[in-house]
């Protein structure tokens, strides 16, 4: 394990202290890093873990996976494997532990925005969709659900991301009304405080916050899309709870929890854990055969290596070469007749 990660940087990888690539992804808005120095919180994530780690990549690989990502969220980093379904199953499987009041108001005060914007802590928003950044609005938004919500609601307002074009924010203003557009440089964790009903999608840490906030929550998210989200597992397994809030809070705030605070000094004993228990739910999917394509797709190519071969029945004893379909060269003959 060790030769595959040191010295071992994925092809296209960022990291969250990196300047010009990370400022252009993101835009102007650049992210308030929430560690004094990011570069050295990166390292201690990378040297404590067992495979490669990089930054804010979504979990595409199958549950045998082989990197670890982070993302920057409120004051602190949310570690996660590149595997969906270990995600889930890790945070499915996790404990949970009551937290105390005290606890939960010292992680509330810390919490702030991860962009600089101006502050609405005057916002009378009482109904609000705060939405993803047009880089990945068609993908994870219902349009159905989100326009119900406007619909519903008349007083609901839009908050697009801070991220969003112009022409984004222009087709949201068509769509559902200019009267309706917040602007986009108004802090959305400002607008949730002060917020009872939020439609928001689950790719947004802003969801979390609803949850943790006690907030009535409209989820616009695609379900088939659900599983792209590095949140998701907190948020739905907190949504399917009896009590979100406090699902929420155990989540984040257990000793095995993944989410690393910017108050957590060692953070060995953590990321062991962490680990450990992913690896171990990795395993369970580890290949004892070389298969490589889906049953699917081997099909697809069995049945045309079958039809090429058929001209030649009985030359060979499998099932589809010696079944009482025509073969190739009997259709030619005939189509000549």
């Amino acid at each position: 394990m060790d030769s595959l990660k040191n010295g071992t940087r994925p092809v296209g990888a960022i990291e969250l202290h990196d300047e010009g690539e990370e400022f252009d992804r993101i835009g102007k808005n650049k992210r308030v890093i929430s560690f004094n120095d990011t570069k050295d919180r990166e390292i201690e994530l990378k040297d404590g873990l067992t495979l490669p780690c990089t930054a804010d990549v979504v979990p595409t690989h199958p549950p045998y996976y082989n990197e670890y990502t982070y993302h920057d969220m409120f004051n602190g980093f949310l570690l996660s494997t590149l595997s969906a379904e270990v995600n889930y199953r890790y945070v499915n499987n996790m404990e949970l532990t009551r937290v105390s009041d005290d606890d939960k108001s010292v992680f509330m005060k810390g919490l702030f925005d991860k962009y600089q914007l101006r502050s609405a802590k005057e916002s009378e928003f009482k109904s609000v969709a705060l939405l993803p950044g047009h880089n990945c609005y068609d993908k994870v938004v219902d349009a159905q659900i989100l326009t119900k919500f406007v619909d519903v609601n008349t007083m609901a307002v839009i908050k697009p991301h801070p991220i969003s074009r112009e022409d984004h924010i222009r087709f949201l203003g068509i769509t559902y009304g200019y009267n309706r557009m917040v602007d986009k440089s108004v802090s959305g964790v400002d607008i949730v405080y002060n917020a009872d009903k939020i439609a928001v999608s689950c790719n947004s840490e802003l969801m979390i916050l609803a949850i943790l906030l006690g907030k009535e929550i409209i989820d616009i998210s695609k379900y088939l899309e659900t599983w792209t989200s590095p949140y998701s597992p907190y948020i739905y397994r907190s949504l399917e709870s009896e009590s979100p809030q406090e699902t929420m809070f155990s989540l984040l705030l257990n000793e095995n929890s993944p989410y690393i605070r910017n108050s957590d000094i060692n953070i060995g004993k953590k990321l062991e854990i962490y680990s450990n228990k992913t690896l171990d739910f990795r395993d369970i999917f580890r290949m004892s055969c070389p298969q490589r394509i889906s049953v699917v797709k081997f099909d697809g190519q069995f049945k045309s290596i079958s039809r090429d071969n058929r001209a030649v029945k009985g030359s060979h004893d499998c099932g589809p070469c010696n079944d009482s379909e025509p073969n190739q060269q009997n259709l030619k003959k005939g189509n000549k007749k």
